[in-house]
């Protein structure tokens, strides 16, 4: 299932985080610190409608400057993550595209695909710019969606597990696999010394140690 139910069942009902997803629906029960909504995602429906309606020039007119907020959303981020701009002006900033783009998107759209971004830009407007009011927030969710990848491509290739316990044994491996690459950890090594034996505290301990000498986790 991809109901709200399983996302309630990972992550909590209260998230004590910053929850970056994209639209799905179902993250909308999780009540967290804050939400950002993938900007890749929004780019991506504005691509679509400018490729297959390339000739309603209300819809490529909305779409191109929602591209260009974003775009210069992200050259903010850039300016920031180098110190070029204070947490204050960052925060600054957000509200200022906010406004932005509650101009934009205060007018309804005659093209039906076009209507259903804007109205999801507004149903998410607090969600849309949290990335400049925190610092470690990314704009987008690339991180999550490179994680899930490999998992993606097996279910492709092999359509998915045939039972219940290969499932759950799956996504054990999986999370294993993927907490050790972002923590600078060779995960074929640790799966290694798993199987041989290797007590649990000593790879926590080595997990934590990557993560103290700033291995992002």
């Amino acid at each position: 299932s991809r109901g709200s139910a399983v996302v309630e069942e990972v992550l909590g009902k209260n998230y004590p985080g910053v929850l970056g997803s994209d639209c799905y629906s179902s993250y909308n029960s999780v009540k967290a610190k804050a939400k950002q909504k993938c900007l890749t995602h929004y780019e991506g429906e504005a691509k679509d409608i400018e490729k297959f309606y390339p000739y309603d020039e209300e819809a490529i007119a909305f779409t191109s400057q929602l591209k260009d907020i974003f775009k210069r959303a992200r050259e903010v981020k850039k300016d920031w993550k180098v110190e070029k701009i204070s947490d204050e002006e960052a925060r600054e900033k957000a509200e200022e595209f906010e406004g932005e783009l509650d101009e934009l998107s205060k007018n309804p759209l005659k093209n039906e695909e076009a209507e259903k971004l804007r109205a999801r830009l507004i149903r998410h407007r607090k969600e849309n710019f949290t990335f400049l009011r925190y610092h470690d927030v990314d704009p987008d969710n690339n991180i999550a969606e490179r994680a899930l990848r490999p998992s993606v491509i097996m279910r492709k290739i092999t359509y998915g597990n045939n039972s219940d316990t290969g499932a759950e044994n799956h996504q054990i491996m999986m999370s294993v696999i993927e907490t050790a690459k972002m923590n600078g950890v060779n995960p074929l090594h640790m799966l290694m010394k798993l199987t041989s034996g290797r007590e649990f505290e000593e790879l926590k301990q080595l997990l934590l140690g990557n993560c103290q000498q700033g291995a992002p986790g």
